[in-house]
């Protein structure tokens, strides 16, 4: 993803912030036992130390908060922008906060916010490198979940709280469909969009892996693997998907223009159905592969669902073979960018993010071990396992 895309998904970052922040001073003038005590406010508290909101006593308690960033203000006219809304200059702080912040999207011409022209692809629908689905999506849906009311309701009860926010039919992302087609269909653009790009570097680090056979558990729209399938024309990639999931993504294949690689295709299955004792549903018992992919799919689930679903997986594992989990492990204090994707988990799937060593216990579980771990400048790393028996 480009430098300045990446900025703008930051700054936007900043309404999450302006919420937590909000809750610890409620949390300081008016504490709450329920959210005190809730196992997941150590989750907001390693979010508000990785995004320096305020300190914490040895209880957890917050104290000393802290202003929100400035640039809360270049996130709220990034808003105003997209939306079309009308944009004007009534206070000098604005101009001030413009001026003194160059690594940010606008500037003054003649007394009017205009967008710099080096940012302006940012937000063009059919740039290669913009992020407008993204952000459609940041501001139709993502920032529905980041009110206060939402956010404690989280904390106390755990997620996932999509019916909290989009009403009792919408229970998970695909539930979006029957909420809202268009936007659903925008969410799955959105997130292939910004997975495609990504892809193409993270393939390029798997060059050192010979692989014939390769399954890409949980993989959508098919982003990495399509990209795996084009850097690897000799290799049969396989998308192992859900069927009512997997009539969703071809229709969105389609309306992306998106070319079916002779070595790609999709399985129907579901690696949760328990119909067949050993291995994944939909895919044959002999079948085996050298590399099999799970893309923040274990971040989705508890430990518990992880290690059934890397269970089911690890049957169609070749001896030799190798497992790779591309997720964004937190620190080995649970701190760091990731806390960010971790609240969202918390929001949107009732899943988690997770420390090397955690994805490495639920591997382990799982008769894995470590093998190697890249760490990448991209929203994902890559964490490859392979047997302790290889023969």
């Amino acid at each position: 993803m480009n430098d300045k895309a990446k900025k703008v998904i930051d700054i936007c970052s900043l309404f999450l912030v302006s919420q937590v922040s909000t809750l610890m001073s409620e949390m300081v003038n008016k504490p709450d036992a329920k959210i005190l005590s809730s196992p997941n406010w150590k989750r907001i508290v390693n979010f508000a130390v990785s995004n320096d909101i305020c300190d914490f006593d040895r209880s957890f308690n917050p104290r000393n908060i802290r202003p929100v960033p400035k640039l809360i203000t270049i996130a709220k006219l990034i808003q105003d922008f997209f939306e079309d809304r009308i944009v004007s200059i009534d206070n000098n702080y604005i101009a001030e906060i413009i001026d003194k912040n160059c690594d940010q999207p606008f500037e003054l011409i003649d007394d009017q916010i205009s967008i710099k022209k080096d940012w302006q692809f940012v937000f063009d629908e059919h740039s290669e490198h913009g992020i407008f689905q993204w952000l459609k999506n940041f501001f139709r849906v993502s920032i529905k979940f980041y009110t206060p009311k939402n956010l404690k309701h989280a904390i106390i009860n755990g997620g996932p709280i999509w019916k909290q926010v989009f009403g009792e039919n919408v229970r998970e992302l695909f539930d979006l469909k029957k909420f809202d087609s268009d936007l659903f269909l925008s969410v799955m653009r959105a997130m292939h969009q910004s997975n495609s790009k990504e892809s193409e570097t993270l393939v390029e680090i798997l060059k050192e892996y010979a692989c014939k056979n390769i399954l890409d558990v949980g993989g959508a729209t098919g982003a990495f693997s399509r990209a795996f399938s084009k850097a690897n024309p000799s290799s049969e990639v396989s998308v192992y998907e859900k069927n009512d999931t997997l009539t969703l993504v071809k229709s969105i294949a389609r309306e992306l223009s998106l070319q079916e690689p002779e070595n790609f295709k999709y399985i129907s299955g579901d690696f949760f159905d328990s119909s067949i004792q050993d291995g994944l549903f939909g895919i044959p018992s002999e079948a085996r592969y050298d590399l099999i992919i799970l893309g923040w799919i274990l971040h989705d689930w508890s430990d518990e669902e992880c290690v059934k679903i890397l269970g089911k997986v690890v049957f169609h594992l070749k001896k030799e073979g190798v497992v790779l989990l591309l997720e964004k492990p937190l620190s080995p204090e649970g701190l760091g960018p990731a806390t960010t994707l971790d609240l969202t988990m918390l929001f949107q799937t009732g899943g988690k993010e997770r420390t090397l060593s955690e994805y490495l216990e639920i591997g382990n579980a799982c008769g894995l071990k470590f093998k190697s771990y890249h760490q990448t400048n991209s929203r994902r790393d890559l964490i490859f396992l392979e047997n302790y028996e290889k023969s």
